[in-house]
């Protein structure tokens, strides 16, 4: 760690949110996009069976790990192009924290480690 100048420090419980770039920043943004995205599966899915003939009282949503994977690795790959576009977002977290490093112009994400997961 001291070859790459890290200097680690202990974080007092319940400062995470304080301290860390992504807490500050991403994570919100992140749940937020990857809940949306679900409501929407869920909603066309139910939409789908009812106007398929299928009675509310009927209407089941197959949330199986099997079902899900694939739209769910579809959604990290979407979540990250979100991010990518986001780099202010990105940078505010890294400044709130007080790790300016990564906010110089030259820091970027090229490429996306999920896009194989599609």
């Amino acid at each position: 760690m001291t070859a790459n100048n890290c200097i680690l420090q202990k974080v007092p419980a319940n400062m995470t949110h304080h301290l860390q770039p992504l807490d500050i920043s991403i994570n919100g943004l992140a749940k937020k996009f990857m809940r949306n995205k679900y409501e929407d599966w869920y909603e066309k899915n139910i939409v789908c069976q009812l106007n398929g003939g299928v009675s509310s009282d009927n209407v089941k949503i197959d949330t199986r790990l099997t079902v899900i994977r694939e739209v769910h690795a579809r959604w990290i790959n979407e979540l990250f192009v979100y991010l990518k576009g986001r780099p202010d977002d990105i940078r505010k977290g890294f400044e709130k924290s007080g790790i300016t490093d990564a906010c110089r112009s030259d820091f970027t994400v090229d490429d996306n480690p999920f896009a194989d997961l599609v």
